[in-house]
Formats: structure tokens, C-alpha cells, sequence
């Protein structure tokens, strides 16, 4: 799943429509909290080119604002960028739902703006393990992409075109029975196979 979000973030066509992009690793450990939604703000408002609202000339971080303030602040200008830009936005890697939707509503539902949901040209990708239900709180097109585990074959096939020796010899031919335990292990996992 990230390889594959990685891929679409890094293809040249991708990169020529969309003026601005941010990529987010989120972690089966990362939990909502205050710390954590400033921090994901902030960085995002960072990678899509915009000046986190401590960094603003002038303004003095230590005195003038509290810290919802700032984080409105920040929100603030992450919907402007996302509503006014072309911007690809991916989320990787979530695993908890409610998380998930706390990050949206961070997102898409800042009330200080006129226009509550980003423009058309903004997408977000979302990769994750679990199934992530559709918001009717938000006005959405939701399009699922669901990955499979390589077969077999498939898998032998990636491995073996990844472990070539430098002189190009076949190492998985060679070591048939390593191989086929290594193959076992990562069950149809690409990402898992290239390692």
C-alpha cells in the first residue's frame, strides 16, 4: 500500500498537476491528542509550502498566542492552502478509525472558513489495513483501491528479480530452500520481499 501511494506521489504526471503535496507517515502507535494534532498541522502547512504560524515575521510564538491559538491558527491556514491549491495530501499508514476521523474534521472542518470542504482539485490518499467507513458529516467521494498479496508465483518472481548478485547471477535458484522459507515469511508482501 505504500509502495503503491508512493509510486502515484513520486509519478511525474502527479507531480505536474498537483502545485503542492505533503506525506504523512502515521504509526499503529500515533494516537490524537492536542500534542499530536499541532504537530501533524504544523508539518502539513510546512510540506504544502505554507509558514507555520510560530515561524511568521513578527510574531512572537513565546508571548503573543496560546497554544490553541496557534493551532488555530495553523488550521487556518491549512485550509486556505487546501482550498485554494492544488494539493495532494497522503495520510499513510492509519490504523485507528477514530483517529482518522479526528484528522479529517481537522482537515475539512475548520469553521472560520466560508467554505468548509476543500476544492475539487485537493485530493487525499489514505493508506491503511483496516476499512475505513464513509463520513456522511462530509461531503466526500470516497474511491477504494484494495491490494493483494502476491501468489506464489508472483512473489518468486520479485524475489528473485531483487536478489541478483552483482554479476547478475539468480541467488534464489542457488539457495531454493532459504529462498522458499524467506517467501514463506513475508506472506505475499511485497514490500516485505524487496527489504
Amino acid at each position: 500500500k505504500t509502495t503503491l501511494a508512493r509510486n502515484i506521489y513520486k509519478h511525474r504526471k502527479v507531480l505536474k498537476h498537483f502545485k503542492k503535496q505533503a506525506w504523512v507517515p502515521l504509526s499503529q502507535e500515533w494516537e490524537w491528542d492536542a500534542y499530536h494534532e499541532k504537530v501533524l498541522m504544523s508539518e502539513l502547512v510546512r510540506q504544502l509550502g505554507g509558514v507555520p504560524s510560530n515561524m511568521i515575521s513578527g510574531y512572537d510564538y513565546q508571548r503573543d498566542e496560546s497554544d490553541e491559538e496557534i493551532l488555530e491558527l495553523t488550521k487556518s491556514q491549512l485550509h486556505r492552502l487546501l482550498s485554494t491549491e492544488t494539493c495532494l495530501v497522503v495520510l499513510d499508514d492509519v490504523w485507528h478509525w477514530e483517529s482518522f476521523q479526528k484528522i479529517l474534521q481537522s482537515l475539512l472542518g475548520h469553521e472560520s472558513s466560508s467554505s468548509v470542504y476543500p476544492t475539487t482539485s485537493t485530493k487525499i490518499i489514505v493508506t491503511t489495513r483496516q476499512h475505513l467507513q464513509q463520513s456522511p458529516e462530509y461531503n466526500l467521494k470516497w474511491q477504494y483501491h484494495y491490494t493483494r498479496f502476491l501468489n506464489d508465483d508472483d512473489s518468486w518472481k520479485l524475489f528473485n528479480e531483487v536478489s541478483r548478485s552483482d554479476n547478475g547471477r539468480e541467488l534464489a535458484r542457488e539457495y531454493r530452500g532459504l529462498a522458499m522459507e524467506m517467501l514463506g515469511t513475508c506472506k505475499g508482501l511485497p514490500l516485505a520481499l524487496v527489504a
